[in-house]
């Protein structure tokens, strides 16, 4: 995806076209998970991840992913909460710690105050990396800054409501803090965040 950011940078706004992709309906659901899957789906099974994914091919592609140890998901265990609380307990301490600093502020950050509101070094790229290939965080490359943002808002939003209050105002004062010490001049960004740390 920074590729092709790239790209898109480099050619004028008057030559680009945006096209809207709505969501997929169920029959187009059903034929991409029989796509996807590399193991057989009854229609009792592939009713659970259409209909959790809201028509998103991307969250479709993720629900049916098999998990870490090779087995694939049933229908019970198909929920993008689920899927996503695995995805968490499966992630060392400092990969969540910056995956929840880059959620609570709802938005893209920039990676040099996400690493450091996770209290990892700016060089350490290893957490970014691991969320990226995990396709939980992705960069977002414009204006002469990288920036980090969740992969899809729907992820952000399983990810804040399983976040304990304590750590959710940790997480702020921490992202506060962060962009305090690199001399922010966005005054709305910082009040949010000290509001959210209490």
């Amino acid at each position: 995806l920074r590729d092709l950011d790239r790209l898109l940078e480099a050619v004028p706004r008057e030559h680009r076209h945006e096209i809207t992709l709505g969501p997929l309906s169920r029959s187009e659901s059903d034929q991409l998970l029989g796509e996807l899957a590399d193991f057989p789906l009854s229609d009792e099974d592939a009713a659970s991840p259409a209909r959790e994914s809201h028509g998103s091919p991307f969250l479709l592609s993720e629900l049916i992913r098999r998990d870490e140890s090779g087995a694939k998901p049933s229908r019970h265990d198909v929920d993008l909460d689920g899927v996503i609380q695995r995805r968490l307990s499966d992630l060392p301490p400092a990969a969540r710690r910056l995956l929840e600093s880059v959620v609570v502020t709802s938005g893209p950050l920039e990676r040099g105050v996400a690493l450091e509101a996770a209290g990892l070094g700016v060089s350490d790229p290893g957490s970014a990396a691991l969320l990226e290939s995990t396709r939980l965080l992705r960069v977002v490359a414009g204006e002469g800054r990288t920036r980090l943002e969740i992969y899809h808002d729907q992820i952000r939003e399983v990810i804040d409501r399983q976040l304990a209050s304590d750590d959710r105002r940790a997480r702020h004062a921490e992202v506060a803090s962060a962009l305090e010490r690199r001399s922010s001049d966005d005054a709305a960004r910082l009040f949010t965040h000290h509001a959210g740390a209490g």
